[in-house]
């Protein structure tokens, strides 16, 4: 019997799916994170998943994990002790960064603080010109002289970021290799391992990252890869990376910035499957958890990508699946500003203690106290009767903190946290859409984690969107995407010239070299060359910009013809993007990229429409008798409401709000303007009358 378990740790709940192949069954379990120990709830989990299927360890065939680690140790800054060697003359570049202002209107911005301070910045006799000629030899003595400082300041991680390294590796690796040489015990990143392109902060800062959460990703996975063979699990462990592709836990350890939206992506890509095997080419993917909402978008059948990412003020040049992340989720605190105005967020509750209603020493209401205030949330239990509830003491919070210092009843007070939060994603959701130039209306609103189903109707109705997709297992769906992930790396190299003047087999020659580096990669990871795909493109821009935009490149065209076809396609995306172009500007070449995928066998997904082991039951033929009735908070008044096991609904049931439909690990609100509709794929899918 041949398992497959995908772990995603959340900063509430981590998350475990265990797909097992032949029964063609889905099983999955809740538990409590441990921020301080995460591997000590991946541990938990696992042995609860495998109690409850009464599966072996030995029979795990994969175990992919979506990680956080490397995310916290950047926002909380709790990374290794880094040093930094630069060329002579360019010590402040993590301090200069960028001149652009985050917030127009907002004269006191503050920057987070460079990763590595002014102190563990070392500069380095040599220089580079921008073709990778050596202007100035490096100075190995000086390297030597900086390694004896860095045994003194006792660093446990270096960054090694030269000028122009990108087009000559030759200085960055001789230096690598002597601080390995003189530090054996440091870690040593070079930028032209781990980015190797123009734009010389964003180069350091990446590599700079990488070596900062390093020893502590390394520490990490040794610890629970130890303690899973320990357990039985003999399954090599796998890292969801942000591109949504996975690459082994010896790989992630190396690059370990790759791993910074690693479990968000997973759910962006099962979101992206949910909603094409339902037939939507378009879709907004909202993910809202006790913390936060991670929000995505996919148009015509693709997610949308990003080689920016941004983690709270840090820039880092990594592919990455876009996802936009909003500080609102179950556990956001409402509270009241000094103006007098209801706020809820970005502050939140977390696992520990948690909402006022998990009984665990919580004071302050959350957007999940007004939920079981108002009737949404079952108001005895959660996961199924695993958690208690206590609903007396989340109105009690609302009524003393909230309704009593707007001067209003309970229940609008409770509901206005609601629109309040559902505010805040909403504006998200037009971050990804509106902003960029799409249009809301024309996608449906794929809602998961364990508050998107609750949440989703109001979001759509906000939006105008017509539909809602609710997957079978929504508060698992991250968890559930990593099963569906395939390895996948994406590699770049700074190739800068006008494309008048390079030759067809010039840019063959630049993507065979980065090809060539993928296979090898994935080789390495125990991929087999006959399920490797290459995927080639260029960034260009017209010659005297400074942005530059992806182009993909043809695989089957030879020739003149594939410049050609490069420059009309850049046009179009340049017209698709600002509203304009320039047919007859120059154009300039600036990055080849290659995105390398090793497939792997999918797991059969008929278990989700029979859902037979998402909540231990079975299907009924007929429609459903509901398993209790409630009065819900709608609009302003209670509404006498059916609530439903999701365990019962069978497939073509159809049936008019307003309803609840209760399973493990979520809760669906169905609103009185909508209909519902168990889709053959085991989907909620709600639309408006």
């Amino acid at each position: 019997m041949a398992t497959h378990i995908g772990v995603d740790v959340g900063g509430t709940f981590t998350d475990v799916v265990l797909m097992d192949d032949a029964a063609a069954t889905l099983a999955m379990v809740k538990v409590p994170s441990v921020p301080p120990a995460p591997e000590r709830a991946v541990l938990n989990g696992l042995a609860a998943i495998l109690a409850k299927t009464g599966s072996s360890p030995q029979a795990v065939q994969r175990f992919i994990h979506g990680t956080t680690v490397a995310t916290n140790a950047i926002l909380e800054g709790k990374g290794a002790p880094t040093a930094l060697l630069v060329t002579a003359g360019f010590k402040d570049i993590l301090s200069i960064a960028r001149q652009d202002r985050p917030r127009l209107y907002e004269p006191r911005v503050e920057r987070p603080s460079p990763i590595v301070p002014r102190h563990l910045t070392f500069e380095v006799p040599e220089r580079l010109r921008f073709d990778g000629s050596i202007l100035r030899p490096l100075d190995e003595e000086a390297v030597k002289e900086i390694c004896r400082q860095l045994r003194d300041l006792r660093v446990t991680a270096v960054a090694i970021c030269f000028l122009h390294a990108y087009a000559n590796f030759a200085h960055e690796l001789r230096a690598k290799a002597i601080v390995e040489e003189q530090c054996p015990e440091v870690t040593v990143c070079a930028s032209c391992e781990v980015l190797p392109e123009m734009r010389e902060y964003e180069r350091m800062n990446t590599t700079a990252m990488n070596a900062y959460v390093q020893p502590v990703m390394s520490r990490y996975f040794t610890r629970l890869d130890t303690a899973l063979k320990s357990a039985g699990v003999q399954a090599r462990l796998h890292i969801m990376q942000s591109n949504g592709g996975i690459m082994t836990a010896a790989t992630a350890a190396q690059r370990c910035v790759q791993t910074a939206l690693s479990g968000p992506a997973a759910g962006a890509q099962a979101a992206l499957l949910l909603a094409t095997r339902a037939g939507y080419e378009h879709a907004i993917a909202i993910d809202i958890g006790g913390t936060s909402a991670d929000i995505s978008l996919t148009y015509n059948g693709r997610l949308s990508y990003t080689r920016d990412l941004d983690l709270r003020g840090q820039a880092l040049r990594v592919t990455s699946v876009d996802i936009h992340t909003v500080g609102a989720g179950g556990g956001s605190i409402a509270w009241i500003d000094a103006g007098g105005a209801l706020q809820v967020g970005p502050q939140s509750a977390g696992a520990d203690p948690g909402p006022v209603c998990y009984g665990k020493g919580g004071t302050q209401p959350t957007v999940c106290d007004a939920n079981v205030a108002l009737g949404r949330l079952h108001p005895e239990h959660l996961l199924g009767g695993a958690m208690p509830i206590n609903r007396q003491a989340a109105c009690r919070a609302i009524d003393e903190q909230i309704a009593a210092r707007l001067g209003l009843p309970r229940d609008p007070a409770a509901e206005g946290i609601l629109r309040v939060v559902n505010a805040t994603m909403v504006k998200g959701i037009k971050y990804v859409s509106v902003e960029k130039g799409y249009d809301p209306r024309d996608c449906i609103l794929v809602a998961f984690g364990g508050s998107g189903p609750l949440h989703g109707s109001d979001l759509a109705a906000e939006l105008g969107m017509r539909a809602i997709l609710v997957p079978a297992a929504p508060g698992v769906n991250s968890a559930l995407g990593l099963l569906l992930a395939d390895f996948r790396f994406d590699y770049a190299r700074t190739k800068v010239q006008t494309l008048a003047s390079l030759s067809a087999d010039e840019l063959e020659g630049h993507f065979v070299e980065l090809e060539e580096q993928a296979r090898r990669q994935l080789l390495q990871d125990g991929v087999p060359p006959s399920s490797v795909s290459l995927r080639r493109s260029v960034e260009l821009r017209y010659c005297g910009q400074g942005a530059a935009l992806e182009v993909p490149v043809a695989a089957d065209v030879d020739g003149a013809a594939v410049l050609a076809d490069l420059a009309a396609a850049f046009h179009a995306a340049h017209m698709a993007a600002y509203g304009f172009s320039h047919p007859q500007a120059e154009l300039e070449l600036v990055n080849v990229l290659v995105a390398a995928v090793g497939a792997l066998p999918k797991p059969d997904l008929a278990c989700l429409a029979a859902g037979v082991a998402t909540d231990g039951g079975a299907h009924n033929a007929a429609s459903p008798a509901p398993v209790a009735r409630r009065p819900v908070y709608f609009h302003g008044r209670y509404l006498d409401t059916p609530v439903y096991a999701r365990a019962a609904l069978s497939t073509g049931l159809r049936m008019s709000g307003p309803a609840i439909i209760e399973q493990v690990d979520s809760t669906t609100l169905v609103s009185p303007e909508q209909e519902m509709l168990v889709d053959a794929f085991g989907n909620l899918m709600l639309t408006f009358r």
